[in-house]
């Protein structure tokens, strides 16, 4: 509990880089004997892992190299006339990001990028703001919920 409680304390103080912190964590949970490093370490052995740090990869390449705002922007100039479609195009946008990217909070962070910049673009009232940076995690929700 103390270990926890440390690697905690030091995330929420930024005392050093989060990985490092975790590494500290992770080793001294099986250099004090509180947990065997099979267990530990069991998350690196599963494919589940590569999975979600492939998709992570694939955002970020999608988002450094500007694919993603080019489709969204191509999306939105096309579709979008309305709030109202503003909130649907954001569904579906995630329909079609999907194809390029598995995973799905790294999608919901591209959508919320370009919801921003369009957001800015089309200078939205605070209020209408909020309404629209909140749509892509509750998308996330109602995929978690229809799909599992």
């Amino acid at each position: 509990m103390a270990l926890s409680l440390m690697t905690v304390v030091f995330w929420a103080t930024g005392i050093a880089n989060v990985g490092f912190i975790s590494i500290l964590y992770l080793t001294s949970l099986v250099l004090f004997n509180i947990a065997p490093a099979s267990d530990v370490f069991s998350l690196w052995t599963s494919p589940t892992i590569y999975l979600v740090i492939g998709a992570y990869l694939i955002a970020d390449a999608v988002n450094r190299s500007g694919l993603g705002e080019r489709i969204a922007y191509l999306f939105v100039l096309k579709f979008v006339n309305s709030f109202k479609s503003i909130i649907i195009s954001t569904f579906v946008l995630q329909i079609i990001l999907s194809l390029l990217i598995p995973h799905p909070w790294p999608r919901a962070f591209i959508v919320l990028s370009v919801m921003q910049v369009i957001i800015k673009s089309a200078e939205m009232v605070k209020k209408r703001m909020q309404q629209l940076l909140v749509f892509p995690y509750l998308q996330l929700l109602f995929q978690h919920l229809c799909c599992f």
